[in-house]
């Protein structure tokens, strides 16, 4: 058996869970203890350079290797039909793209064959959306750029429709009301930036992170990875200290949805509010100047002040 076949099959059980003792794999497939250990080490290196999740560990007792939470079992049913729903309703993939990560979905799914007949029947039609684009493909490549910790010049639409490039820092992808988004860093902006995927029409590689780089993103992923952000296209996120009667607050926690109580009494709430720069902007200026004050930061204040000024030009009035 040559090398590749040899290491193909070995890679595949060990992706099904399969424990493999190191002198019974030698043995059927003809290769020295020697051989052996050259193909762990490649497929280790495999799993470092591709940023998996996995390790492939060692069991001296039983003299086997296994790989750490590798185990094939297909979907259930009604497994297979959530994540359906999940992704027809947020209606992000093109037609094309949707059929095939289905396709492969259903392939893995226990009882797929009464289930395209119970789908046939029962299922309308798929809408793609307007901008036609190949997320899943532009979603495979930005996340190896994310993982290989590069910075890339990105090509893309702004608000007002038209084409501009930045270079950027990417830190993730999040999907929000139907859309996907890369969050980035600029170099020169203290906040995050929104680029809606679909928006974006090429992008490449231009250097690695720095190591201050680096820890920029990883600090954002440790500190927001898992909140519910709201974005929208081209935003800037922002995070500000607001102090604010208690019945207000239950406007401002429906509003945004990243909010934390810092301190509360019988009258007012002190919360930190993340969230889109003018979306945060918009909401604020609405609302009674005697229930509702921005403790921090001082920029946000400022902005709010002109956007307030520039409306007492318009229409008469003072701030």
């Amino acid at each position: 058996m040559d090398k590749v076949t040899r290491v193909l099959t070995l890679y595949t059980e060990l992706l099904k869970g399969e424990k493999i003792n190191k002198t019974i794999f030698s043995f059927q497939h003809n290769c020295s203890d020697r051989t052996f250990d050259r193909d762990i080490e490649d497929i280790r290196l495999f799993l470092s350079e591709s940023f998996s999740p996995m390790n492939l560990n060692y069991d001296k007792i039983s003299n086997t290797y296994y790989i750490e939470g590798a185990e094939y079992s297909q979907l259930e049913p009604l497994e297979y039909l959530f994540i359906e729903r999940v992704l027809k309703d947020t209606s992000v993939l093109r037609q094309d793209e949707l059929n095939k990560l289905l396709s492969h979905l259903l392939s893995n799914t226990e009882n797929s064959q009464s289930l395209v007949q119970s789908k046939n029947s029962n299922y309308p039609e798929y809408s793609t959306p307007n901008h036609n684009k190949a997320i899943l493909k532009i979603h495979g490549d930005l996340t190896m750029i994310i993982m290989r910790k590069k910075c890339i010049r990105i090509k893309y639409s702004n608000e007002n429709g038209e084409k501009t490039e930045q270079d950027i820092i990417p830190c993730t992808i999040r999907s929000d009301m139907g859309y996907m988004y890369l969050i980035a860093y600029l170099e020169t902006e203290e906040y995050p930036v929104f680029y809606r995927i679909d928006k974006i029409h090429s992008f490449k590689i231009i250097r690695n992170q720095t190591s201050y780089e680096r820890e920029r993103v990883i600090a954002f992923l440790r500190n927001y990875s898992t909140k519910p952000l709201q974005m929208r296209s081209c935003g800037r996120f922002i995070k500000v200290l607001l102090q604010c009667e208690r019945k207000l607050y239950t406007y401002l926690f429906n509003k945004f949805r990243d909010i934390e109580i810092k301190q509360k009494n019988e009258n007012m709430v002190e919360v930190n509010v993340t969230a889109d720069e003018d979306d945060l902007l918009n909401w604020l200026i609405n609302q009674p100047q005697d229930k509702i004050t921005i403790l921090q930061p001082e920029a946000v204040r400022e902005k709010l002040l002109q956007m307030a000024q520039k409306i007492t030009d318009k229409y008469g009035g003072r701030v």
